[in-house]
């Protein structure tokens, strides 16, 4: 599976679009994953940000 990713289209958009558990659509499993990787993702942008207002 190749995550392409359109031009303006925000990260969390693009992991639903390509979302590999949506065949566990109405399972807390999925909603655990996705909370999961969702609160990586903006660990991860704060970092960025954080790293950006040092220098």
């Amino acid at each position: 599976m190749r995550l392409t990713r359109r031009r303006s289209e925000p990260l969390k958009r693009l992991l639903e679009r390509n979302n590999p558990f949506k065949k566990f659509k109405n399972s807390n499993c999925s909603n655990i994953l996705k909370i999961i990787i969702f609160h990586n993702i903006d660990l991860y942008n704060l970092k960025l940000n954080y790293l950006s207002l040092e220098s």
